[in-house]
């Protein structure tokens, strides 16, 4: 009886083995093909552009197009698809000699092939704009619906006509030289909780936030600029105040700027902020030879309160700082062990500069197990016999 459960347990340890094995050959180059495919797909190189003598970048070569048929099926409409294996993002990188996006008459992500269109743009997910860049022309960016950012360059002057509508801009900064933008420029295309427009621009046409879902905007100019047109906005919020209705807060008069000046240490930024607003605490700054308190303004004993001190003019905060020295030893210590055992664990968890894979780990502590109880119980067998 004893004999037949030895030999019911090593048939089951076989089974478990061989069932590791089995999915070390199934699933693992499965999870290893899923953790080495290109994450995206980039166009950066200059001859993936069509870019006039003037600047005017208007498409993409077939150069471009290639690119991207080695990433992607063909719908039966011509246009890219998700092929269920080759999927990829597009990241487009912009050349420096690019001074104007568009040629006014349509969406720019239309790649040659042989003559005719391909249109990606609703591949598109990241866009890196030249800094040299002086305009956005009308429709450049329309429809790039997994677009989720953008930051506009400080030279841009001008942002033509439905320039972004219906992208998904999580996020967009508003270079400080823009002037003029026109009629529905970011209509549907904004979600986010809020946004800067710079003192600089003078001219607005309507809707151009139509149909945007913002809580907040901030406006760098005192009161509305007679340029701007009236319906200048048309958006509504997507965050509920206290009644329950879509409420939209436009604020004016955000050119209020706190500077920040670490006496000696790494660089802060500074900040807009709207007259009688709250500025943001930043992370704190570092210094050799020096731990951070605090900032303060005027009384170095006193540090400012970012949750209850609103901002009414320009102001500046210092930093206050004390001597290592004066710190206690063992806090230190305790840190340098910290640091230590951080260092210890992120050399264990590099692997020899491989990715962990948790099923490969999991398969293999099958094998493992299953060898072990295997040899254990061939033990007991061996022993069993010389008796």
């Amino acid at each position: 009886m004893q004999r037949k459960s030895i030999f019911t347990i090593l048939g089951v340890m076989l089974a478990v083995v061989v069932t590791s094995l089995a999915l070390v050959f199934t699933v693992g180059p499965k999870v290893s093909a899923e953790q080495s495919r290109q994450p995206f797909l980039e166009i950066a190189d200059e001859d993936d552009f069509i870019i006039d003598e003037n600047g005017v970048l208007s498409g993409f070569t077939e150069n471009a197009y290639n690119k991207l048929s080695q990433c992607f099926g063909k719908g039966s409409s011509g246009e890219f698809c998700y092929d269920g294996d080759n999927y990829c993002e597009v990241h487009v990188k912009i050349p420096e000699k690019v001074t104007c996006i568009g040629d006014g008459y349509g969406n720019v992500f239309r790649a040659d092939e042989g003559g005719y269109d391909r249109r990606f743009e609703h591949l598109v997910t990241e866009v890196s704009l030249p800094s040299n860049l002086l305009a956005i022309n009308n429709y450049a960016f329309a429809n790039c619906y997994n677009l989720t950012s953008i930051v506009i360059p400080d030279k841009v002057t001008d942002i033509g006509h439905n320039a972004f509508n219906y992208c998904c801009l999580g996020f967009i900064k508003i270079g400080k030289s823009v002037i003029s933008i026109g009629d529905e420029a970011f209509f549907s295309a904004v979600s986010f909780y809020s946004i800067i427009i710079p003192d600089s621009v003078e001219t607005m046409g309507e809707r151009v936030f139509g149909d945007c879902k913002i809580k907040r905007v901030y406006c760098e100019a005192t009161e509305k600029p007679t340029g701007w047109d009236n319906n200048w906005f048309d958006g509504y919020s997507n965050w509920y105040d206290d009644e329950g209705s879509h409420v939209v807060d436009i604020i004016f008069g955000c050119n209020k700027t706190v500077t920040f000046n670490t006496d000696g240490g790494s660089v802060v930024a500074d900040q807009k902020v709207c007259r009688d607003h709250y500025a943001s605490k930043p992370t704190d700054p570092t210094r050799n030879g020096f731990v951070f308190q605090y900032w303060y303004t005027t009384d170095e004993d006193t540090p400012f309160d970012f949750e209850n001190e609103q901002v009414t003019d320009n102001m500046t905060l210092t930093a206050k700082w004390e001597p290592v020295a004066t710190q206690n030893n063992e806090n230190q210590n305790q840190e340098n062990n910290q640091n230590q055992n951080n260092e210890t664990t992120n050399h264990e968890n590099a692997n020899n500069g491989k990715k962990f894979n948790p099923v490969m780990a999991w398969i293999g502590g099958g094998i493992a197990a299953g060898l072990s109880v295997i040899c254990g119980a061939a033990i007991v067998v061996a022993k069993k016999r010389r008796k």
